[in-house]
């Protein structure tokens, strides 16, 4: 089983709460993209099939541009109490 660490960061984890687990790789990786919009190279993929696949699904894979929470958070473009908060830092 594996876990999607964002989620977990910014909104906890409940044993009971099946959204935030995934039973392969492949599920967490579609997530990744369609939730977070984290482009994911797959195994036997090149950096070019990953950017032509990922801006099939609108998917920004320059972070510096992206507009998404996520990587706003990584800019630093929130205050350091939300990041806290976020991280589950307290």
């Amino acid at each position: 089983m594996q876990v999607c660490k964002i989620c977990i960061a910014q909104f906890g984890f409940r044993l009971d709460d099946k959204s935030k687990t995934f039973e392969t790789d492949e599920e967490l990786y579609e997530h990744m993209e369609n939730v977070h919009g984290i482009p994911v190279k797959r195994e036997g993929e090149t950096k070019e099939q990953t950017e032509a696949r990922c801006a099939r699904k609108g998917i920004v894979a320059d972070r510096k541009l992206c507009q998404c929470v996520d990587c706003r958070i990584l800019r630093g473009e929130y205050p350091s109490l939300y990041i806290t908060e976020v991280q589950g830092i307290n």
